[in-house]
C-alpha cells in the first residue's frame, strides 16, 4: 500500500470578502479503502475532502488557480491531523483539477 501526499496552499473563501490562507495535502490509498469519520466507504479516485471542523456533507468548490479548473467536494472525513494542514482532498479531486504543487482557491457552495 502507498500513501500519497502532496502539499498545497489554499486560499479559503468562506465568506464574501474574507479570505485566509490554509495548507492542504493530497491523501489517499490507491490500494486499500477505509470508511470516513462520517462512516462512508473512502473511494481514493472519487471526489472528496476531509477538514478538522467544517461539516460532513458541506461542499467546496476547489479551483487550481494554475489552470482555472475545478471541482465540488464534499467533506465527508476528518483531518488532515498533519501539523500546519487544514484540508486533505482526495486523489481524485487532485487528480480532477490537474493538482501538481501550488496555489488553489477554496470556496463554500450549497
Amino acid at each position: 500500500m502507498r500513501l500519497l501526499r502532496n502539499s498545497l496552499t489554499l486560499l479559503l473563501l468562506a465568506l464574501p470578502g474574507a479570505s485566509q490562507a490554509a495548507v492542504a495535502s493530497c491523501y489517499g490509498n490507491e490500494g486499500g479503502q477505509w470508511r470516513t469519520a462520517q462512516g462512508l466507504p473512502y473511494h481514493a479516485w472519487g471526489v472528496s475532502a476531509a477538514h478538522k471542523t467544517h461539516p460532513f456533507g458541506s461542499r467546496w468548490r476547489v479551483t487550481n488557480s494554475a489552470n482555472g479548473r475545478s471541482v465540488i467536494v464534499p467533506v465527508t472525513d476528518r483531518g488532515p491531523y498533519v501539523r500546519g494542514r487544514e484540508w486533505d482532498l482526495s486523489l481524485g479531486a487532485c487528480h480532477a483539477i490537474g493538482l501538481s504543487l501550488g496555489h488553489v482557491t477554496v470556496e463554500r457552495v450549497f
